[in-house]
Parts: structure tokens; sequence; C-alpha cells
């Protein structure tokens, strides 16, 4: 079965979120992942760190990044089995950073084990 990376961006509209809201954003991941696992459809996920590092081969220099805007940079990842884009999109669809104006990146791998 073909093999989807899920590229999580933004979901901090205003800035800030308190200590009882991340909670409760967790517990939405927690359950998603759980519900995914339970169906055969995760690979793999992880949350990713703040902070970042571009590479720029324009002048060869590392910068901090890797975006200027939060809401752009890649704050975590879902590996996803599915049987197309439609499938994948569905499983995307129930992601919990679209309830707070985040984004899903579905992308195919492009090799297959």
């Amino acid at each position: 079965m073909p093999k989807f990376m899920l590229l999580i961006r933004g979901g901090d509209p205003d800035g800030r979120i308190s200590p009882e809201e991340m909670q409760a954003i967790i517990q939405k991941y927690v359950r998603w992942s759980q519900s995914l696992q339970s169906a055969g459809k995760l690979e793999a996920s992880e949350k990713l760190c703040d902070d970042g590092r571009v590479v720029s081969a324009k002048n060869g220099k590392i910068v901090d990044g890797p975006f200027t805007e939060t809401k752009e940079a890649v704050g975590g990842y879902f590996l996803v089995k599915a049987a197309d884009y439609a499938e994948a999109c569905k499983i995307a669809a129930d992601c919990p950073v679209l309830d707070r104006e985040g984004v899903v990146e579905v992308r195919k791998l492009d090799f297959q084990d």
C-alpha cells in the first residue's frame, strides 16, 4: 500500500496558547494517532523542535529558520498508509491542526518498501 507524508504546518494563529489549551491539543493528537494506529494506517509520527536551520546554496550560509513566519514552519509529520491521494487527504482532514488554522501538506512517497 502506498505511503504518504502528512506535513503539519502552523496551528497557532494568535501565537499564544495557555498550558491548558496545549494539553487539550496534545490529547487531540493522541486520540487521532491512536485511531490511525488502530486502523493500521500509521507508520510513524514525530513532533519537530521549534527551531531549525536552512542551508542555502545561494550564499552557502546556514541561517536560523526554517521560516520567518511560524505559520509556515513544519511542526511535525505523520507517515500513513493509504490507497491513494483521496484516502490520504481524508485522513489528513481529521488532523487536529486544522482546528487551529493550520494546514496539512499531503505528499506521496516516491519509493515504497
